[in-house]
C-alpha cells in the first residue's frame, strides 16, 4: 500500500483536483453552445492492485462521480467522456520495476481519446486486451480473484487469502 503522504497527495491530485478542474471547466459552458468534457480515469478504476490502492480508489472515484454527473451535464448539452488507459510507455513507466503488461505509447493513447471524444462516447477503455482482463478480473469471486493474482505475482502472503 502506498505510504500515507503519497496517498494523501494522490487523493488531492486525482480526486479532488480532477474534481474543482471540472468544476472550473463547467463555468466555461454557458448553455449557448454544446461541449463535451474529457476525464482521465483509468482501468484501475474497475480494478486496483494490492501495489496501489489508493490510486485505484481514486481513479474510481473519479470515475464514479463523472459517471454520476452524466445526466445532468446532458442536460444543459455537456457532454462527458470518461477515458480509461492502461499503462503508458514513457519515460516514467520505462524506469518502473514492476511488469506493464500491452504498454502504449501516450501518442497513440492521446489518439485514441480524442476519437472516443469526437464520437461523443460516454467511456473508453483501452488497451482492449488489458481492458478486457481487467473486467473479466473484477467480475470474480474476490477470493478467486486473489488466488489468481498470488499465482501471477509469486506473493506467498497473497496465496493464503
Amino acid at each position: 500500500m502506498e505510504d500515507v503522504a503519497t496517498a494523501e497527495r494522490m487523493v488531492a491530485v486525482n480526486l479532488a483536483g480532477a474534481l474543482t478542474a471540472l468544476r472550473l471547466a463547467l463555468d466555461l459552458f454557458d448553455g449557448s453552445r454544446p461541449g463535451r468534457i474529457v476525464v482521465i480515469a483509468s482501468l484501475a478504476a474497475y480494478i486496483g492492485s494490492p501495489e496501489s490502492p489508493v490510486y485505484a480508489a481514486t481513479k474510481a472515484g473519479l470515475r464514479t462521480a463523472c459517471l454520476s454527473l452524466r445526466p445532468a451535464l446532458a442536460a444543459r448539452d455537456v457532454g462527458v467522456t470518461i477515458a480509461n488507459p492502461g499503462y503508458l510507455a514513457d519515460k516514467v513507466a520505462d524506469g518502473a520495476a514492476s511488469w506493464r503488461p500491452f504498454a502504449m505509447p501516450a501518442d497513440e493513447a492521446a489518439r485514441r481519446i480524442v476519437k472516443a471524444a469526437r464520437r461523443s462516447r460516454a467511456e473508453i477503455a483501452f488497451p482492449w486486451q488489458m481492458a478486457l482482463l481487467v473486467r473479466l478480473l473484477a467480475s470474480l469471486p474476490v477470493r478467486l480473484r486473489e488466488r489468481l493474482y498470488a499465482r501471477i505475482s509469486g506473493d506467498p502472503v497473497a496465496r493464503d487469502a
